[in-house]
């Protein structure tokens, strides 16, 4: 059983070939934090500042199947499993796997940690003959035996219904805070791609301290030729600084266009902050074209979380900062395994 290439030569904590003996980790007695391989340095972070050990419990047979054995014992103990479930969707299946495992082993609770829900964008029924892919992950997650969901910024909030288990869904926002306070922006604009964006800017914005009828604005789109572009934007943003809003980029088609035309409607230096930055075609290879996009607009600067695990190219672009969610997400994990709530300041 191996891991991935670009995951080879690491120093990866706990990492046992569940062929061989397993051997302990040094994790608390009454909690233990997990991952699979999507995004091991993101769990490495939040272990650290928990000050608690983590265990990789997921790799690859040499025929390619997905093969999971806990590092550790978890009988008795308030499990946390940290895995993203962005493409492919081995990354799912891991999750559903360290689940499984972790019932049969008699964990006394298992916590799905999901910093980026899969499938999430696929929330309804949008045409004839096709599923809710949302709501199966979902639903699968329950059956499965999960006892609780975190997940940050799910695209659509209704998705929170689609399971009977508690579901938290916090807001990056909060860790994104800092960062935007350092850029001393001037009369600040929030501004959304989509006129379905408009409850989301209206919330980033009261939580970065602005005015959600002042300062926010919505992007209005046309569709000509079968295809979609912005034509106007809706709000004031002459002469003000603005930060474009979204959960999740992949082409930079929508992002790029809405700032060259608040470029031309007269903005001043032009921001961005998506939460989910999934720059990566079908393959998991980088999508240049979106890094090209990037490039040649007017965004001076363009902000990305750590939730899925970013490629060296995204990392080393000139305008893309990585801004981590591992301060949230042990903040999550700390409050759920002491059982404190995580509203208002992480959920509104």
């Amino acid at each position: 059983m191996s891991l991935p290439l670009e995951l080879r030569g690491m120093r990866l904590e706990s990492w046992n070939n569940p062929r061989l003996k397993i051997d302990q980790i040094t994790t608390s007695k009454d909690i233990a934090i997990l991952t699979g391989t999507a995004n091991i340095l993101l769990t490495r972070k939040i272990s650290r500042i928990l000050q608690e050990d983590f265990g990789i419990a997921a790799g690859r047979y040499e025929e390619g199947e997905v093969g999971v054995q806990l590092p550790t014992a978890v009988d008795g103990r308030d499990v946390f499993i940290v895995q993203p479930t962005n493409p492919s969707a081995d990354n799912l299946q891991e999750l559903y796997l360290m689940i499984d495992a972790c019932r049969r082993a008699g964990a006394t609770r298992i916590n799905a940690i999901i910093p980026y829900f899969g499938y999430s964008r696929k929330d309804r029924k949008d045409r004839p003959r096709a599923p809710i892919s949302a709501a199966l992950v979902a639903r699968f997650l329950e059956l499965d035996g999960a006892d609780s969901i975190s997940t940050i910024d799910i695209h659509a909030d209704q998705e929170l219904g689609f399971t009977l288990k508690p579901w938290n869904n916090v807001h990056a926002v909060t860790v994104l805070r800092q960062t935007l306070s350092e850029l001393n922006l001037e009369k600040p604009c929030y501004v959304t791609t989509d006129i379905g964006g408009d409850r989301n800017i209206r919330r980033f914005a009261t939580s970065a301290g602005a005015d959600p009828d002042l300062d926010t604005a919505t992007v209005i789109k046309e569709r000509i030729n079968g295809q979609t572009r912005p034509k106007y934007i809706q709000g004031d943003i002459r002469g003000r600084d603005i930060v474009f809003v979204d959960d999740i980029i992949n082409s930079a088609g929508s992002l790029t266009g809405a700032a060259d035309l608040a470029q031309k409607k007269g903005a001043k230096d032009i921001y961005a902050v998506i939460i989910h930055g999934l720059m990566f075609d079908k393959n998991g290879r980088v999508n240049y074209k979106a890094l090209d996009r990037i490039s040649k607009s007017p965004i001076k600067k363009l902000f990305l979380t750590d939730s899925v695990r970013q490629l060296p190219d995204v990392i080393r672009h000139p305008k893309i900062q990585i801004v981590s969610v591992a301060p949230l997400l042990a903040e999550v994990i700390k409050r759920i395994h002491e059982g404190r709530a995580l509203s208002p300041d992480l959920i509104d």
